[in-house]
């Protein structure tokens, strides 16, 4: 992220101080990771390295800010 916006500040939390609130009895379905092979193949769709995502999200949010 600091590759996009030097200066940016972050902190890593341990797990145990982390304030996610979540069941954890929700794994599957729209709770969970889905299995992404029939989008795969029935489309000329493929996942983008997570990096690149997130670059690709900051900018997004950045031209949509306001």
């Amino acid at each position: 992220a600091r590759e996009r916006v030097p200066g940016l500040k972050a902190e890593v939390t341990p797990g145990e101080d982390a304030n996610i609130v979540q069941d954890v009895t929700l794994k599957g379905g729209m709770w969970g990771a889905y299995d992404i092979a029939r989008i795969m193949r029935d489309t000329e769709w493929r996942p983008r390295p997570g990096k690149e995502a997130f670059h690709a999200y900051m900018d997004w949010i950045a031209a949509n800010e306001n």
